[in-house]
């Protein structure tokens, strides 16, 4: 039951919301399945060096929201119930993070909203040559499909 969530104790956010967040983007992502077991409250709590309550509070959250499962003496497991729809939205959610926050960044450094827009062109294309040229390498039965898509790039990332 190896899950990476990791606090930042300096980042102005409220740890509970930082494991919320991240079990989340796990979810997401494809990390983490329907009935995958979580660490206990106490197991996380340690690992991370952070209070009980805060892990407690992170989980019944995301009990709250369907992500969770707590199942009294037998552990914390990732629910069937969220549908495709929704974690359709957790990735739309992640991705429009990601790009508002390069864009401002890029924006404050004083770049063009053109010249942001053709180095991601330009950054995405030599991406999919790259993989082009690497499954062109492969035997062919090593070959997996070239996924295109938000839902194949994210599991990339575990």
């Amino acid at each position: 039951m190896d899950v990476s969530i990791q606090v930042d104790q300096k980042s102005g956010i409220p740890i509970y919301m930082q494991i919320v967040d991240q079990v989340k983007h796990l979810i997401a992502t494809g990390c983490l399945q329907p009935g995958d077991q979580l660490p206990t409250i106490r197991e996380l709590a340690v690992s991370l060096a952070v209070n009980l309550h805060t892990v407690a509070h992170a989980y019944s959250e995301l009990e709250k929201e369907g992500f969770l499962s707590i199942q009294r003496g037998r552990g914390t497991f990732i629910c069937n119930g969220k549908s495709d729809e929704t974690l359709d939205d957790l990735r739309a959610e992640k991705l429009d993070l990601l790009v508002s926050t390069m864009l401002a960044d890029a924006l404050n450094l004083g770049y063009e909203p053109d010249e942001i827009l053709e180095t991601l062109t330009a950054m995405i294309r030599a991406r999919e040559r790259a993989i082009a040229r690497a499954a062109a390498h492969k035997e062919p039965e090593e070959r997996e499909p070239v996924a295109h898509g938000r839902r194949k790039v994210a599991t990339a990332f575990c």
